[in-house]
């Protein structure tokens, strides 16, 4: 029984790292794609030349946005 435990232990090590490593992975894109947004937001600022509060109003529709996104519902 021991030997068995021990074998199915030694090879979910495995499949731990494959995840561990996928959910790095997917950090990381969604990394560049926040990067990416938020570039294009600032530059959407500064080509429309907005205020301070048109900028924040902006920014507060980006985080609902993206907190519906979130939680499924478009």
């Amino acid at each position: 029984m021991q030997n068995i435990d021990k074998h199915n232990t030694e090879n979910e090590i495995p499949i731990y790292r494959l995840l561990s490593e996928l959910r790095k992975e997917g950090l990381r894109c969604q990394s560049y794609v926040m990067a990416a947004w938020l570039e294009g937001l600032a530059l959407d600022i500064s080509r429309r030349r907005l205020s301070g509060s048109e900028a924040a109003e902006l920014l507060r529709n980006t985080a609902d946005t993206l907190l519906y996104q979130a939680q499924g519902i478009d």
